[in-house]
Formats: structure tokens, sequence, C-alpha cells
């Protein structure tokens, strides 16, 4: 499976993904700590008019929140230069893979035709690559 060259160049960009993945799973559980809190804020703190409560889960509330955000933030940034990293890579070797076509190759296809030809390329390789890889999984 790590024999296919996509896999290899995504593979350079593990210590990128592992944050992403860190991050989501921060996130989620951020995500899935707002609701309790929320409900320890209705049934122990306005129910029962504890005014100090409402203002100590308000607050932490507000935390959660933040960190939530500031996770999410990370996962997008992390993911972001990731794909960026990946996309540059593919279009370097196809780029490569053109520059050692033969003259008489560069001729007939043309120079407006390789440049769309190699970006429509990259492209529809990584999107192929992460329709297939989704199926796998």
């Amino acid at each position: 499976m790590m024999s296919d060259p996509l896999y290899a160049r995504l593979w350079q960009q593990r210590r990128l993904l592992c944050w992403v993945l860190l991050a989501q799973i921060g996130s989620t559980a951020a995500a899935l700590a707002l609701p309790r809190l929320n409900a320890d804020l209705i049934d122990r703190g306005i129910l029962a008019g504890d005014f100090g409560f409402i203002v100590t889960v308000g607050m932490r509330l507000l935390a959660v929140t933040a960190a939530q955000v500031m996770v999410a933030v990370i996962a997008m940034l992390c993911g972001r230069r990731a794909a960026l990293r990946f996309a540059r890579d593919i279009r370097r070797a196809v780029y490569q893979k053109v520059v050692r076509m033969s003259g008489t190759d560069r001729l007939v296809f043309g120079t407006a035709s390789l440049v769309t030809r190699m970006t429509a390329d990259a492209y529809s390789r990584c999107s192929c690559w992460c329709r297939s890889s989704a199926r796998r999984s």
C-alpha cells in the first residue's frame, strides 16, 4: 500500500497530519463537553439560583469554547499546509516527467497544452487518490 507514489508523498506530511488529527480530537472533545456544562449551568445554577455557580460554569463554557475554536483553527492551518505541500509535490513530479519528454513530444503537445495538462493532471491525481482512499476506509 505504501508503494504507491501518492502514499509516499502523503507520508512526507505525516507530522502535519498528526497535528490535524490531534487538533480534531481536541475540537470534538470540547464540542462534546459543552452540552454537559450547559446542562450543569441550568440544573445546578439557574434552577438552584446559585449566582456564583452560574458565573463559574459560564467562565468554563467560555474557556472551552475558546479552546475549541483555537484547536479547530490549528487543524485547519495544518491541514491546509499539508494539502498545499502534497499538491506541490504532485505538480513537481508531473513537471519533471514533462521535462524528461523528448523534444518531439513537446512540439506535438505544445506549451499551452502541456501547462493545462500538468495542472489538470496534478488536480485529477490528487482528487482521484482522495476519492479512492475514502472508499477503502
